[in-house]
């Protein structure tokens, strides 16, 4: 069944924008839970400040697959955020999603270095603190 849309008029929508000023762009229309938003980006900034952090390893492939186990952590992350927003806040959904394509690609290019070491590929990582 086709979606109807109704498009407000221009004076309801004018009333609305004078409601509540002081909010910016939080209009009427956003319905995710901005607290639950700004607790998922200040742990999304946590994760990335802990994302420079990693576990010192004993070889050059060690340390790649420590940097590769980090970026599928926040790539996990990212897609629950992106997950929970949904369509009550597409400008962050938006801004996360570009941020979740630009970690699968350095996880893909992790995962492609990986390829010169195939003896230490399935060597057992380290523990790290946040495992």
């Amino acid at each position: 069944m086709p979606k109807t849309s109704s498009l407000t008029d221009i004076q309801t929508l004018r009333k609305r924008a004078r409601q509540r000023i002081d909010e910016g762009s939080v209009t009427s229309g956003y319905s995710a839970d901005r607290e639950i938003v700004l607790k998922l980006l200040n742990e999304y900034s946590n994760e990335e400040q802990g994302h420079a952090e990693y576990v010192a390893g004993t070889s050059l492939a060690s340390m790649i697959r420590e940097d590769l186990v980090a970026e599928r952590i926040a790539i996990d992350s990212y897609r629950d955020i992106i997950q929970y927003l949904g369509d009550q806040d597409p400008t962050t959904r938006r801004m996360m999603e570009g941020i979740l394509a630009v970690e699968e690609e350095h996880a893909d290019e992790l995962a492609d270095l990986l390829v010169a070491f195939p003896n230490e590929r399935k060597a057992t990582p380290q523990s790290t603190k946040a495992e």
